[in-house]
C-alpha cells in the first residue's frame, strides 16, 4: 500500500504542474486508495487528464485547444488514404521490422509467426488512395502507426472486420465513395449504416427506397426511422409521427448525400474535430438525421444552409461549383456534409466553436454556426464530482441527447490527444462513440471504463 501512495502522489505532483491546487489533488488522489490500488492508479490518471484540459481552458476559454494533434497532411491536398489488398501488386516489398517495431506491432496478436506480421505490414503499408498516397507508417508514435495496428489486427483477430475495412478501401479506389478510412479504431466495429450502402453499392441496388405513389401503409412498413426515400422526383424523410418531405429533388439528393458518404467523414487539415464530432452526433442518431436533413433547402442550382435551432444563420452554396469543396482540407465525405462543416467554420481558419469555461461557464452554446439548440455542461466539473454523478449523467445520452467530448489523449484507445469525439449512445450499461479521423468506425465501451479512459471535459448536446 505504501507503493500506491508514494504512485498516487507522484501522480498529483504531475497535477500541480496544470496550475490546480496541489492540496486538492493530493487529496482527491489519496481518497481513492480506499477502494484499492487499481481504482487509485486509474483516479489519478484520470485527474491528470482532465487538469491538463481544465487548465488549457483557464488560460484561453475562447481558444480551441482540441486542434494539436499531429498530422502529416497538408491544406491543398487529399486526405492520406489507402487501398485494399486485391488492388495491391501480388508482389510488395517485404518490410523487416526491427525489436521495437516487432513489439509494437505484435503487442496484442497471439500466435502470429513474425513472418507472417511482417507480410501483413508490407501489404498494409502498400496501401494508397484513388489518388495514389498513402495513409499508413510504421514510424513509432505516430497516430497512423496506431491504425497500421489496429488494421493488423484485425487482419488476425476479426476478418470480417478487415474485409469490411478493405471493401471501403476498394470503393474509395474505385471512385465509388469520397471516404476513406484514413484513421482505423483499434477494436472498433463498422458503422451499420455505411455497411447497408456498401451492400447496396456492391449488389447494385438503389441505397434507398423508392416507391411509385405516395401510400402510406407501404411506406411504414419498409421504411424506419431517419431513413429518406422518393417517390417520383420528391424526396421525403421518416420521423417519428410518419413522413416530411424534403426541401429538394432526388438528383440533388443523390448528389449531396451518395451512398456511404452521407453517413461517414474522415477529417481532413481542417483541425474542426469539435464540429466534426457534433455532425456526426447529428448523422448517427435517427431523430437528429431529421432534423439535420431539414437545414438544406434548395432554390435552383443553390442549396442553402442554415444552423439547427437558428434559421437566420445560414451560408448558400453553388450546386455547380461543388468541387470547391474538395479542398483537402475538409473531410473526406459527401458534399452534404462538407457543407455543414463548412459552415462551422469562421474566416482566417479558426474553428467556429468555443470550449466550455470551467470558471466562468458562461458560453450559451457549442459551434454555433452547426448546432445552437441548448447544450449543458455536467452539474460541475467532472474533476470535482464522483464518479456516480459523472455515470448518471452520461446514462441520459440518446433519444437526441448526445455528448462531445475531449478525447483521452491516447491513440491506442482510439482517441487522440487533445482531440473532441462523437458520443451518440448509450445502452445496458456501455457507451458509444467515434473518433472524427473516421466516423464508419464506432467502438462500444463501458461506462466505467469510458469515465476512467476517455472522459475529458465536455458537453450535452438536445438536439
Amino acid at each position: 500500500m505504501a507503493n500506491v501512495i508514494i504512485s498516487a502522489l507522484t501522480k498529483a505532483e504531475r497535477l500541480a504542474r496544470y496550475k490546480m491546487s496541489s492540496t486538492n489533488v493530493v487529496t482527491e488522489a489519496i481518497t481513492t486508495l480506499v477502494n484499492g490500488a487499481d481504482d487509485a492508479a486509474k483516479q489519478a490518471q484520470r485527474l491528470a487528464r482532465k487538469a491538463k484540459y481544465n487548465s488549457q481552458f483557464q488560460s484561453n476559454p475562447n481558444v480551441d485547444t482540441f486542434v494539436r494533434e499531429s498530422t502529416t497532411i497538408q491544406a491543398g491536398k487529399v486526405n492520406p488514404v489507402i487501398t485494399p489488398s486485391r488492388v495491391i501488386a501480388s508482389k510488395v516489398p517485404l518490410v523487416k521490422l526491427d525489436s521495437k517495431e516487432m513489439a509494437f506491432f505484435s503487442e496484442n496478436l497471439k500466435g502470429v509467426k513474425p513472418n507472417d506480421i511482417e507480410q501483413a505490414v508490407s501489404e498494409i503499408l502498400a496501401l494508397e488512395n484513388v489518388n495514389g498516397l498513402t495513409g499508413f507508417t510504421r514510424k513509432l508514435g505516430h497516430k497512423s502507426a496506431y491504425s497500421t495496428r489496429a488494421l493488423l489486427e484485425a487482419r488476425f483477430n476479426d476478418p470480417q472486420r478487415y474485409d469490411e475495412i478493405l471493401t471501403l478501401i476498394r470503393l474509395n479506389k474505385e471512385g465509388k465513395i469520397k471516404y476513406f478510412p484514413s484513421f482505423v479504431m483499434p477494436n472498433g466495429k463498422t458503422n451499420p449504416l455505411v455497411k447497408q450502402d456498401m451492400e447496396a453499392i456492391l449488389s447494385g441496388k438503389n441505397y434507398y427506397e423508392q416507391f411509385s405513389r405516395l401510400e402510406p401503409t407501404e411506406i411504414l412498413a419498409k421504411t424506419k426511422l431517419g431513413d429518406v426515400f422518393s417517390v417520383g422526383d420528391k424526396m421525403y424523410v421518416r420521423d417519428v409521427s410518419g413522413y416530411i418531405p424534403l426541401k429538394m429533388d432526388k438528383k440533388t439528393y443523390e448528389l449531396l448525400f451518395p451512398p456511404v458518404d452521407r453517413y461517414a467523414m474522415a477529417q481532413g487539415a481542417s483541425q474542426n474535430c469539435g464540429a466534426i464530432a457534433v455532425i456526426n452526433n447529428m448523422v448517427q442518431v435517427p431523430s437528429n438525421r431529421v432534423k439535420l436533413l431539414q437545414l438544406y433547402e434548395q432554390n435552383g442550382n443553390k442549396v442553402t444552409v442554415h444552423a439547427l435551432g437558428d434559421t437566420t444563420s445560414r451560408m448558400t452554396f453553388d450546386l455547380n461549383d461543388l468541387k470547391s469543396l474538395d479542398d483537402g482540407i475538409l473531410s473526406d465525405t459527401s458534399y452534404g456534409l462538407k457543407m455543414l462543416e463548412r459552415k462551422g467554420q469562421l474566416a482566417g481558419g479558426r474553428t467556429g466553436y468555443s470550449p466550455p469555461s470551467y470558471t466562468e461557464r458562461t458560453e450559451t452554446f457549442f459551434v454555433p454556426n452547426i448546432n445552437k439548440t441548448q447544450i449543458e455542461y455536467m452539474s460541475d466539473t467532472p474533476l470535482f464530482i464522483s464518479k456516480q454523478q459523472v455515470e448518471r449523467e452520461l446514462a441520459t445520452i440518446g433519444n437526441g441527447r448526445t455528448f462531445v467530448t475531449g478525447g483521452g489523449g491516447n491513440y491506442a484507445l482510439g482517441t487522440g490527444d487533445n482531440h473532441w469525439c462523437s458520443v451518440y449512445d448509450y445502452k445496458n450499461g456501455t457507451i458509444r462513440f467515434a473518433n472524427p479521423n473516421a466516423t464508419a468506425d464506432y467502438k462500444d465501451v463501458p461506462i466505467s471504463e469510458f469515465i476512467d479512459d476517455y472522459l475529458g471535459i465536455g458537453v450535452f448536446h438536445n438536439h
